[in-house]
């Protein structure tokens, strides 16, 4: 894949993992990296682009729709089921009968008790999607990503790579007139992944007949740019979706297509093993991030009322990101990569193997 999104990915994680490592209630003014600490919230979004863009490349190249949902899942499943066991593991020894507080997307709380408790953890394994965070509170982008990933693929081996696109935006289309759980994921995620695709069929449009893809393109855009201008007078946040889903979308075309130029220095060299490695930062640096609140509170303790405080406190966070994100690289090359391979060759190189026979 190109090195420029592996880069990108590497960007989008870091603000993930910037906005997350918050340090409590000690509050300071930032000094170092305040785009990342204002702005890190935008990390996931930039995520859902990419996978739009990579996902079209990685279709392009399949011959079998269950080649591909294979993939997929082993991608995505195992290193999740491992940290989300990790993660339910404490709430089995206390027993499934206490109720569990929970706060959804819009800050409603939800209480859970016995048979819901259960389906919850349950559907949280699947990454289904439901009212409250899943057990690993990231986990609620991977319930976007995986509806994206099943419902674009069935789409694409179905009707093709130009009309599943349309349908993509037709489907948006219809989010908005039904108010179902599926359908709000589909509102808030699907414009990210419509530019992802969107961007994939302009760098490869020179690849195939230029005015069959150009027609389907300038339709599916336009259907985009439609809804933008109507919902922008309907609801601010849903204009403000579309912009930033343009947005990441330029921002993507410009670093494909200009890859060439990008230098080759040691920092973007670790920059790409982080975009290598960021699904498993963006799963394991959460249970990272009670060590680096409780090592603020020490930090807070000894150096109180000095005057640097901002500054040490910056570096401490800088520091403690650096470290997560090299126990990430850890992660995907003793446990992530060596398992995803395992898997691929029982599930799918077997599986050829036999067909062929």
């Amino acid at each position: 894949m190109f090195r420029s999104i592996q880069i990108l990915r590497a960007i989008a994680v870091i603000q993930v993992i910037v906005l997350h490592t918050d340090l409590g209630s000690i509050s300071y003014q930032h000094v170092i990296i305040p785009f990342f600490d204002d702005y890190g919230w935008l990390g996931v979004r930039l995520f859902f682009v990419i996978s739009g863009f990579v996902i079209t490349e990685t279709l392009c190249r399949e011959n079998s729709l269950r080649n591909y949902m294979l993939k997929r899942y082993l991608r995505v499943f195992p290193l999740y089921f491992i940290f989300s066991a990790i993660m339910v593991l404490p709430m089995i020894l206390r027993g499934m009968d206490h109720a569990l507080i929970l706060r959804n997307d819009y800050g409603d709380v939800i209480q859970l008790v016995g048979i819901e408790r259960f389906l919850w953890i349950l559907k949280s394994f699947f990454v289904f999607p439901q009212d409250a965070w899943p057990v690993i509170y990231v986990g609620w982008s991977l319930e976007h990503e995986i509806l994206f990933y099943t419902i674009f693929g069935i789409l694409f081996f179905s009707v093709g790579s130009n009309l599943s696109m349309l349908l993509m935006c037709l489907l948006l289309a219809v989010s908005y007139v039904y108010d179902t759980m599926i359908f709000d994921h589909i509102k808030l995620s699907f414009p990210y992944f419509i530019g992802g695709i969107i961007i994939s069929h302009f760098i490869r449009s020179k690849e195939r007949n230029l005015e069959y893809s150009m027609f389907f393109l300038l339709l599916s855009g336009g259907a985009m740019t439609v809804y933008c201008l109507y919902y922008a007078e309907e609801s601010k946040s849903t204009a403000f979706i579309y912009a930033n889903a343009i947005l990441f979308s330029t921002v993507l075309y410009f670093s494909v297509r200009k890859e060439n130029i990008i230098p080759h220095n040691s920092i973007l060299a670790w920059l790409k093993r982080v975009g290598d490695a960021s699904y498993s930062a963006y799963i394991v640096h959460v249970f990272f991030l009670g060590i680096v609140k409780i090592g603020s509170e020490k930090l807070s303790f000894l150096i109180k009322g000095v005057g640097i405080e901002p500054v040490v406190f910056e570096l401490y966070k800088i520091l403690s990101i650096i470290l997560i994100l090299q126990i990430s690289l850890l992660v995907h090359k003793v446990v992530e990569r060596p398992m995803s391979n395992w898997l691929r060759r029982i599930f799918i190189q077997n599986y050829l193997q036999r067909s062929q026979v």
